[in-house]
């Protein structure tokens, strides 16, 4: 895995700590809004509490995967 990009300096402890991590090696999913701006619909960071249903109902979708 290669290093990642320079972060800005008040990240870049944390970035590094977390890159000492060990790495995930199971099928993972994230979930989140539009990180270019307010999404469309109006969700925003915190997807299950602005969206508790549609967060829900993907869980399940993904469950079947």
């Amino acid at each position: 895995m290669a290093r990642p990009a320079p972060a800005r300096a008040r990240a870049s402890d944390l970035e590094n700590r977390l890159f000492e991590r060990p790495v995930i090696e199971v099928p993972t999913i994230t979930m989140a809004s539009d990180f270019d701006g307010a999404a469309p619909d109006g969700i925003g960071h915190n997807v299950p509490q602005e969206a508790p249903q549609a967060f829900a109902d993907a869980i399940i979708e993904v469950d079947g995967y």
